[in-house]
């Protein structure tokens, strides 16, 4: 069992929570009451529940990697994924807002890809024992 991995999981449904239950209402359900043309809130909305779609399916291959070396390349994978995540977000906040922290998600995804990597060290320190 690597527990980095099992907790990088764990962390990412929590992150998923954050997403649907307060990002939801901050910024999707405002999103969706704008008026645009409906193509374009149909197009949001996809973009919106896509991501709360990959953020579980990254956790489900975390736990399938803490449990089976098998699936280890999934949770790098997952940890790349949310490096561009945090990527994008510290892209957007420098370039629209000049501060690292008007949009604060960067830091989880990056801890999230930390404790996988962690999970990859530990996994190489066995190997090396």
């Amino acid at each position: 069992m690597n527990w980095w991995f099992l907790s990088a999981s764990v962390l990412t449904v929590g992150l998923t929570g954050v997403h649907v239950f307060f990002g939801g209402p901050e910024i999707d359900v405002p999103i969706q009451a704008t008026g645009l043309d409906p193509r374009v809130l149909a197009v949001a909305a996809v973009v919106w529940h896509g991501v709360t779609v990959v953020m579980l399916i990254n956790a489900l291959l975390l736990a399938a990697a803490a449990l089976s070396a098998d699936w280890r390349m999934a949770a790098a994978g997952a940890a790349f994924q949310f490096l561009a995540y945090a990527g994008l977000f510290l892209t957007y906040n420098l370039s629209r807002f000049g501060s690292l922290w008007t949009l604060p998600q960067w830091i989880a995804f990056v801890a999230i890809a930390l404790i996988i990597g962690a999970g990859f060290r530990m996994t190489a320190q066995a190997a090396g024992s």
